[in-house]
């Protein structure tokens, strides 16, 4: 299932790089495709700040919480701003809200109140410089490459077309 479902998804993504020629789409899938390349060092830089925090909460996380379970919640909290990810993975749920909802806390600190203090600092600040900065500045510099690479687009679009024409023929 695991191998269907990958080369499904790699047949369909090969599909929407083929509607490249098609004049409706074809010239937003360029410009999209070429509005990443300059965004590189935000993703290689978001990246290293991710491994940061994963390194810091794999350090404080509980004895009988796996490593994937850190860094999927970690990834919810940080690039989906989930709550519920914070909470699991951190003292971050002050209300007992877990214990009413799953009849335990997700996270306990080993009972060691430093560590839940540490763990919600550390959340909170994790979460504030990547929702609040890191998150709107990457859709802020996406939004301007794309707006740079849209009237190229055209152009690339009909240099798309005569590749495809030249290769067919």
């Amino acid at each position: 299932k695991v191998l269907a479902a990958g080369n499904i998804l790699l047949r369909c993504c090969w599909i929407v790089l083929e509607f490249r020629v098609v004049p409706v789409v074809g010239p937003l899938i360029i410009a999209v495709l070429q509005s990443f390349a300059p965004m590189i060092g935000m993703f290689a830089f978001m990246g290293m700040m991710f491994v940061t925090f994963a390194f810091t909460f794999l350090t404080m996380k509980d004895d009988n919480r796996s490593i994937t379970y850190v860094l999927l919640n970690l990834y919810q909290a940080l690039f989906l701003t989930d709550s519920d990810g914070a909470e699991s993975i951190s003292g971050m749920d002050i209300g007992h809200q877990q214990t009413l909802d799953f009849g335990a806390e997700m996270y306990t600190g080993g009972g060691n109140s430093w560590l839940l203090t540490a763990t919600t600092a550390c959340m909170l600040f994790a979460t504030s410089s990547f929702s609040l900065v890191l998150l709107n500045l990457t859709i802020g510099m996406y939004t301007k490459f794309y707006e740079m690479q849209e009237p190229l687009a055209r152009l690339g679009f009909q240099q798309c077309r005569a590749r495809i024409s030249v290769m067919l023929c």
